[in-house]
């Protein structure tokens, strides 16, 4: 166990809102998919995005599955707002039942959408969203249309971004050299086809870059953060 991870999500929970942890200990205990919740709150996988966190931080949230790591990144005071974006129904509804158990739901914005290179309906097997990653899947969306919103979009307008990315192998089409991220300073994502395309991006755009396997071969985290001027 990594001692640095622990002591500072500790001293998080210890500033954090009466009721916080219990309230995470009933979503552990409750949760279909342990070892999502075990990434998050126990292994600390986004320790390297909280520990880079500046204040008055927008967090975009892409793949909020069930809610972890929305929950997560809103405990820490530097976050003004969590968005946060999961396409599937169900996932949806669990995300939305787990946020409301927790006293600081106000900073937490769950959108029933998926993020894209534009803004349009798209089909579970349509190029340009996440939602294309969950075709064939028992929790798939049948055919059902979805919304899928333009990442450049919904983050015009905002001021110190920083991005957590888990969308299951469509990072290549949503982070491309034409996406305009001036307003981001941080990105961690789950990449599941090899960082080096996704590196040469970021680094084009003024991004210091680090990436490593971390589960098999071609599948591991990136971490790309502006340098401080």
């Amino acid at each position: 166990m990594d001692t640095e991870k622990y002591t500072h999500y500790l001293k998080v929970m210890a500033a954090s809102p009466v009721g916080t942890t219990k309230r995470i200990a009933k979503i552990l205990a409750g949760a279909a998919d342990f070892a999502t919740i075990s990434e998050t709150f126990m292994k600390q996988e986004y320790f390297w995005l909280a520990s880079h966190i500046m204040p008055s931080t927008t967090l975009i949230d892409i793949g909020a599955n069930i809610g972890d790591t929305a929950i997560y990144f809103a405990q820490f005071a530097n976050i003004k707002k969590v968005v946060a974006y999961e396409p599937m129904p169900n996932l949806y509804v669990t995300a939305k039942r787990n946020i409301d158990m927790v006293p600081f739901k106000a900073k937490i914005s769950l959108k029933n959408a998926a993020i894209g290179t534009t803004d349009v309906k798209r089909l579970p097997r349509d190029e340009g969203s996440h939602v294309s990653s969950y075709s064939g899947r028992k929790d798939s969306l049948n055919g059902r249309l979805v919304e899928s919103r333009s990442l450049e979009n919904e983050i015009r307008g905002l001021r110190n971004v920083a991005i957590k990315c888990d969308c299951e192998g469509s990072e290549y089409s949503i982070f491309t050299e034409k996406v305009n991220l001036a307003n981001v300073y941080a990105v961690q994502m789950e990449y599941h086809s090899g960082a080096a395309r996704l590196a040469k991006v970021f680094r084009k755009k003024g991004f210091s870059v680090t990436y490593k396997d971390t589960f098999r071969k071609g599948i591991g985290y990136l971490y790309a953060i502006r340098p401080s001027k």
